[in-house]
């Protein structure tokens, strides 16, 4: 019957090959079908309708058989039907297009170049590579929005063809819609094609450039995974010195904060504005600042510049941030460490009248030098949770105090009432209020000795 065919198939009609093919398709003559479809017989959506119907009862040979027909007809929606059933087209790929890579024109060959990266075909990449396939070729996928080849390969995750693509000297400069290809590799995770693209760079110098490109980039979409990788890249290929990791220790995301402290990243250095990454923390919030601690960061560290001594917990206090405030007092923050105008955390609170920050420090067991101020502050803000703080600390204060010992007074004073410090505060309205210095502490007023305020 083949051999029939051969002999008289430029005898029949158009029609009649079709009708012999989709005859000899249904009955499985794949040979005389071969003849048939090579005599010019077009029966792509016959053979659709047979595949959908009938690919699973196939043996491997015979499905083997019209993969091949489907690739040498160009029968792509046949083709495609093969992929979805998960057969592995590359073998027959691989085999035809060596064999016949001459019959295929540039199109075919930058067409199918993208065929192969899609659905994973790396050895049936690099032999349409080495046919002369483009590797810049850059595939139209909308108007005016061409997609290189490399970018489809780590978009797909597909390392076998991001390397069979290097290695062929595809441009790594190259950019799709605005993005690097390191940033295109760092939004998909593609660590593995990052990897293969920096390893394959032979010049030591690029290598250093690529990988502090991929770094930043990485640090900037705040992907920890990737970062990790790129980090073990720098200490494979013996880049630790060249490739400078500690300027990425105030920019960094909460996320790569203990990498790079894994990694060796100091966050215990001064910028040259006197600041350092904690301080500058405090305006992120108390993750970021838990974070750092973590790493290492001295909760200590004051500032270095036009406003010397200035701690974060300062900053805190001053912004009124309690959370990130008990952030740093967990972390044994020192409550009296003085700024260079001699404010403690708590007097910044007062001053910048940040009343949960005073009670967040008073509670803490801040130092209170001068009750007076502070009984100013209460007043002005009515807060009668922090008044009771207050009294709470000042009786605390008496009974511990030297100043008792020496004076033939009872060991412990009667707290003042509520009524006594409101008297007081009402009074200062008209007059100072009075120092409650330890010195002075024999002296306070009760309703037996102090004449209150008429108005109040």
């Amino acid at each position: 019957m083949c051999e029939e065919l051969s002999k008289n198939s430029a005898q029949y009609s158009s029609e009649e090959k079709n009708t012999f093919a989709t005859l000899a398709l249904n009955k499985g003559y794949f040979k005389a079908l071969g003849i048939l479809l090579e005599k010019g017989a077009t029966i792509e959506e016959e053979f659709c309708k047979y595949l959908k119907n009938n690919t699973r009862t196939l043996d491997v040979e015979k499905k083997n058989d019209l993969a091949k027909l489907c690739v040498k007809s160009g029968y792509s929606k046949a083709v495609n039907i093969l992929l979805g059933q998960g057969f592995k087209l590359e073998p027959i790929l691989c085999e035809y297009w060596s064999e016949n890579s001459d019959k295929l024109g540039q199109k075919d060959k930058d067409t199918f170049a993208v065929f192969c990266i899609v659905h994973g075909y790396p050895e049936a990449l690099r032999i349409l590579l080495d046919c002369g396939a483009d590797p810049n070729y850059a595939h139209k996928i909308e108007l005016q929005n061409q997609k290189p080849l490399l970018f489809y390969a780590i978009e797909k995750q597909n390392v076998g063809c991001v390397q069979a693509l290097i290695e062929k000297r595809a441009n790594i400069e190259t950019k799709y819609q605005g993005q690097s290809v390191w940033q295109w590799g760092v939004e998909h995770s593609a660590l593995e094609s990052i990897k293969i693209i920096i390893k394959l760079t032979q010049s030591k110098e690029l290598q250093i450039k690529w990988l502090n490109t991929a770094l930043e980039v990485a640090i900037d979409r705040d992907n920890p995974e990737v970062l990790q990788g790129l980090l073990e890249i720098r200490k494979q290929l013996n880049l630790e010195a060249e490739v400078d990791i500690d300027k990425f220790r105030s920019n960094c995301k909460i996320q790569a904060i203990p990498i790079l402290a894994k990694a060796g990243v100091n966050f215990n250095v001064y910028d040259n504005d006197g600041f350092f990454p904690l301080i500058n923390a405090v305006y992120a919030g108390h993750e970021r600042i838990e974070a750092f601690i973590r790493a290492g960061a001295d909760v200590n560290m004051q500032t270095r510049n036009s406003s010397p001594g200035k701690t974060a917990l300062m900053l805190a206090a001053q912004l009124g941030d309690v959370e990130s405030l008990q952030a740093l007092i967990h972390a044994k923050a020192n409550l009296i460490l003085q700024d260079g105008a001699g404010n403690t955390a708590l007097m910044v609170a007062i001053n910048k009248k940040k009343s949960d920050s005073v009670k967040a420090l008073v509670s803490a067991g801040a130092e209170i030098n001068n009750y007076s101020e502070i009984l100013k502050f209460v007043y002005q803000h009515l807060d009668i949770t922090l008044l009771g703080l207050i009294i709470k600390r000042y009786v605390a204060d008496l009974f511990n105090s030297k100043v008792i010992e020496n004076q033939s007074v009872p060991p412990v004073l009667p707290a003042p009432s509520a009524s006594e410090v409101s008297a007081k505060l009402c009074d200062s309205t008209n007059q100072s209020v009075p120092s409650l210095s330890h010195n002075q502490s024999h002296h306070i007023a009760t309703p037996d000795n102090k004449n209150h305020n008429s108005n109040c």
